[in-house]
């Protein structure tokens, strides 16, 4: 290509993507900050590349009528030829292959055009797509504000965009969203019995956080608010609306604790009671898990330390109960204790809220077997206090 219809290349390039407000076909007046990727035309490819005026590049299709003359100012993107140019421009693995580069005088916020390129080809698309030098020293760019662009790779393509968490935060991005944010950052879990038993994990994304917030780096079990399903989190950050467990809720049996002060009591009876006074355990309604200490504890020589309670749905679908009461007998030589056995009383915490179906409270070696709704009568208690 001669000097002389590079120049004029360049310059009709120029004015077309000075600072284009079109979105790929949606017409004028709407700012394109989609992708590049994947469309970038002949301009890049044939007309640079050296394809002759002949053939169209600069002469008929492509600026005289296609790309840049027709499509590009008055329809579609002014870079419209998929598949022309040099695919290794765009191409990735992951989304760190990928950068944004502004290829108009006014960038993405204010009408311009913004591109996905792998960092390795960055400059020599922004040299070939890009506005002419000077082009842009008559433009005057409007000056709203939007999320700074980001690039990530989808399907082996690098696209781009505003900061998708820009004026919405982060709680309801994607994982694909949430981790090419520079705002944000991802919240996985995995099944609580890698954890159990010491073994590698799986991690699952289960939400996005600010990726501001302070988190402490102790696993943390948490129950799912949609389904009850219980999950293992490598912090105590947790996503929005997910509650915190007892580690003991996630690992029945395997907390490793212990009474600070007192003994540990064994628990002999479990009984599921409905809130606020109901006949039957209902569809989406709470309910309680109430556990009794076995044995005869006098209230006159017994003293309660603590009682723990946590109830939640395991990843099969049982409803695991985990609780700790730590007792101490007061009783001394010569002093009578009475014979009440109302000592210990009893501790109690909240159940999640069941679909209708059939289920398994689980406390050791008690096990109770029940359906939601219950039936009229159903038997809601498992074992003996004494």
């Amino acid at each position: 290509m001669s000097n002389s219809i590079r120049t004029l290349a360049i310059v009709l390039l120029a004015a077309a993507w000075g600072c284009s407000t079109d979105s790929g076909g949606s017409g004028a007046g709407e700012p394109d900050v989609g992708s590049e990727a994947g469309s970038l035309a002949d301009t890049a490819g044939d007309s640079v590349a050296g394809d002759s005026v002949g053939d169209g590049d600069v002469g008929g299709g492509d600026v005289g009528g296609g790309d840049v003359g027709g499509g590009g100012v008055g329809g579609s993107d002014a870079v419209t030829d998929a598949g022309t140019t040099s695919a290794k421009w765009t191409a990735c693995s992951a989304s760190a292959d990928c950068v944004p580069v502004e290829l108009a005088c006014c960038d993405h916020c204010n009408g311009g055009k913004l591109g996905a390129f792998h960092k390795d080809h960055a400059s020599e698309a922004k040299a070939a797509l890009g506005p002419a030098p000077g082009a842009c020293d008559a433009t005057a760019c409007t000056e709203m504000g939007c999320g700074p662009a980001v690039a990530w790779c989808e399907s082996g393509v690098c696209a781009a965009g505003p900061d998708p968490a820009f004026g919405a935060g982060c709680a309801k991005l994607d994982e694909t969203k949430c981790k090419v944010s520079p705002s944000c950052a991802p919240l996985s879990a995995w099944a609580p019995e890698a954890s159990c038993k010491n073994e590698p994990a799986t991690p699952v994304f289960q939400g996005c956080m600010s990726g501001e917030a302070g988190c402490g780096d102790a696993e943390t079990c948490a129950i799912e608010p949609s389904t009850g399903k219980l999950w293992m989190f490598p912090s105590t950050c947790l996503p929005e609306g997910w509650k915190a467990q007892t580690w003991e809720a996630c690992c029945p049996g395997k907390g490793g604790g212990g009474c600070s002060a007192g003994n540990a009591t064994e628990v002999g009876k479990l009984c599921l009671q409905p809130q606020g006074g109901g006949n039957g355990l209902a569809v989406g309604e709470a309910f309680d898990v109430v556990l009794w200490p076995k044995g005869c504890f006098s209230s006159s020589c017994t003293k309660v330390h603590s009682k723990t309670c946590s109830a939640a749905i395991d990843g099969d679908g049982a409803l695991v109960v985990d609780a700790q009461i730590c007792i101490e007998n007061t009783a001394s030589p010569g002093q009578p204790c009475t014979a009440d056995c109302s000592g210990a009383g009893q501790t109690t915490c909240a159940a999640p809220k069941l679909a209708a179906g059939s289920y398994t409270a689980k406390y050791g070696s008690l096990s109770l077997a029940f359906e939601v709704p219950s039936k009229p009568g159903a038997q809601l208690c498992v074992g003996s206090e004494f």
